[in-house]
């Protein structure tokens, strides 16, 4: 079970959980992401000059009132964005940009992208997801680790990408089995912002960032059928590798 680091108040909760594990309508991980065991997210790294992003889950009764806002301290360091996420066939892909506090009255799924400037300075910070329900306020903290490691820049193309229902390491392996499998991909016109398409877009910042640091994985790691039954797994054999390079 993922680890609910904020307290809850009869069934109203706040949880957050990694850009690979996304939830369904009812507020649990959809069929395709919950294979292994759910990352606790709690002091992420990140890189500069790149995104960072996560599941913002809040489950609430039926008609419950709740506001959902975003935190940081200290303020301005990095720039958050917040988007609702549409289900389709019971699969969030769709994604409808909001201001903060959001509001609703019905259990609900956030994308929440934290952006790294490039010239942010190598510390930690403290971001939360803030939920007031019941007159009352359930938090969940992260102290997002801000590295040495810097995302140079990279071409942004538009590709036509796997059905939502693929599990969603998928997304982001799609860039690393083009660059180093040679596999073929459609391009395509810019079309309704995607769960999908931030998770590809990530990728591309993680091929990016390995190519800088020259250390491109073999064929045997990307070619051939997907290697993983846990989608976090692209976590620990990629992202995290890179980020302790520094």
């Amino acid at each position: 079970m993922h680890t609910l680091l904020a307290a809850a108040l009869v069934s109203q909760t706040l949880q957050v959980y990694s850009e690979f594990r996304r939830v369904g309508p009812d507020g649990t991980i959809i069929a395709a992401d919950r294979g292994g065991q759910p990352r606790e997210i709690l002091s992420p790294a990140v890189a500069r000059n790149a995104y960072v992003s996560f599941h913002v889950v809040v489950s609430v009764s039926a008609g419950k009132p709740y506001t959902l806002h975003i935190a940081q301290n200290p303020e301005g360091v990095v720039q958050p964005t917040l988007y609702r996420e549409i289900h389709d066939n019971g699969i969030p892909d769709r994604l409808e940009e909001i201001q903060p506090p959001a509001s609703g009255r019905a259990t609900a799924a956030y994308w929440l992208d934290l952006w790294i400037p490039d010239k942010a300075e190598p510390r930690r910070i403290r971001v939360e997801a803030q939920l007031y329900v019941d007159d009352r306020w359930i938090i969940y903290p992260l102290e997002v680790r801000i590295g040495l490691a810097r995302v140079p820049e990279y071409p942004v193309t538009f590709v036509e990408l796997p059905p939502p229902a693929s599990p969603a390491d998928v997304f982001a392996s799609a860039p690393w089995r083009v660059a180093i499998c040679g596999e073929p991909e459609r391009t395509t016109q810019v079309g309704p912002l995607t769960v999908r398409e931030l998770i590809r877009r990530n990728g591309l910042q993680d091929l990016a960032l390995a190519r800088s640091q020259k250390r491109l994985d073999s064929q045997e790691m990307w070619c051939g059928p997907r290697l993983w039954t846990d989608p976090e797994q692209y976590l620990r054999a990629v992202r995290d590798r890179l980020l302790r390079h520094d």
